[in-house]
């Protein structure tokens, strides 16, 4: 098991692709995690999680995404903005910030409001 915060999404990604890597039979479960203000997000990739049901034990499975397909997305496309946008607003948010961070090499801080007006 994996933990990362602080991170960018380059570095996450790199860090995913890594546990995806190592892991065959035993996978290396990925958790991230950060807070910028008010607005905080997590992350798992678990890759192939296995439970059983309580009540009738029969086992289920999901598979979970690579992060670099959750954060690949092509945000100058209508299509695809509109339909993150009116599905996730919050989801659209940890992208707009993850490419801001991309970009300029910090996060937004009320500090330097006066220059995200500039910012393209």
């Amino acid at each position: 098991m994996r933990f990362a915060t602080g991170c960018n999404v380059d570095q996450l990604i790199k860090i995913d692709e890594s546990c995806r890597s190592k892991s065959t039979e035993d996978p290396i479960k990925l958790f991230t995690a950060d807070v910028f203000g008010m607005f905080g997000y997590a992350f798992a990739d678990l890759q192939q999680y296995k439970w059983f049901k309580e009540k009738s034990l029969e086992e289920e499975k999901v598979n979970y995404s690579p992060l670099k397909d959750i954060v690949n997305i092509d945000l100058k496309s209508d299509e695809e903005f509109k339909k993150i946008a009116l599905k996730n607003p919050v989801y659209l948010l940890f992208l707009v910030v993850q490419k801001f961070h991309q970009s300029q090499g910090r996060y937004p801080l009320p500090e330097h409001r006066a220059n995200m007006c500039n910012v393209t």
